[in-house]
């Protein structure tokens, strides 16, 4: 689904898990020059005990928060020094 919604040099985050074996179009990304990036999880029970004991802080990282209906306006906050930008539905 994603290179079917990803424009011709754009990127794909894989942003998950896969166990198995992935049937992938490689012909196509190599035409459209697309960038897939592999992004792993860390270990969660460390990060949650931080999260839960305040000494990280997390909501000075939120750049910007849009309606659903302003979703463009968020998007084009990239590469303008936006950390997370949130979406409302």
């Amino acid at each position: 689904m994603a290179k079917r919604l990803v424009k011709p040099a754009g990127i794909i985050v894989a942003k998950s898990t896969y166990h198995g074996i992935a049937d992938v179009d490689y012909f196509s990304i190599v035409v459209d020059e697309i960038g897939v990036v592999g992004s792993g999880c860390g270990p969660f029970p460390p990060a949650l005990r931080l999260l839960s004991q305040g000494l990280v802080k997390v909501k000075p990282l939120i750049t910007g928060r849009y309606p659903l209906e302003e979703r463009l306006e968020a998007f084009s906050q990239e590469g303008k020094g936006a950390i997370k930008v949130l979406l409302n539905p």
